[in-house]
């Protein structure tokens, strides 16, 4: 039975670390811009996005408790409990991403062009990032750093991008 669970530990680890390459180049190949642009927040606004991330990530539970005390809000939390979630997924690709376009840069940066090559070394950073979380209590530290920051950039630049639309729809 022991060697079942570790088993299946390791079959679920696997099927996660593949879902989250999976979804990382989705993220990369069908919103290119939006990938780039959110990665290079961390770079541009580091402070910020840390800022941004830390109080998203302890401000949505905040907001998801106060509606479910409110009975009314409670399909409004279910709402923002899956939002969050795919938050913190989409935060944690984030740095990947910033990771990889980073060491790609200085690789090649003709290379920031092509959206596999961008793919491929998000692919690196996550692995990396797997390596660097092993290292005890600094390892932790830099990697929820990392974590902290992809959920501020994610943020500010999804938000960018709501304003824009916003704006563009008003000139129109």
């Amino acid at each position: 039975l022991r060697k079942f669970g570790r088993g299946a530990t390791i079959a679920g680890g696997i099927t996660v670390s593949l879902g989250m390459v999976l979804i990382g180049a989705l993220l990369i190949l069908a919103m290119p811009r939006f990938s780039r642009e959110a990665a290079a927040k961390i770079r541009q606004k580091p402070a910020a996005s840390a800022g941004l991330g830390c109080v998203m990530l302890v401000g949505v539970p905040f907001s998801i408790i106060v509606l479910l005390i409110t009975v009314i809000g409670i399909p409004l939390a279910v709402l923002l409990a899956l939002g969050y979630v795919a938050l913190m997924l989409l935060g944690y690709l984030v740095a990947a991403i910033f990771v990889g376009d980073t060491v790609l840069e200085k690789v090649s940066i003709a290379k920031m062009d092509s959206a596999w090559w961008r793919v491929l070394f998000m692919f690196l950073a996550l692995v990396a990032i797997a390596i660097v979380k092993a290292v005890p209590f600094i390892g932790g530290v830099i990697v929820l750093l990392l974590f902290i920051a992809g959920i501020g950039a994610f943020t500010m630049r999804s938000w960018a991008g709501f304003r824009r639309d916003a704006a563009e729809a008003t000139a129109a």
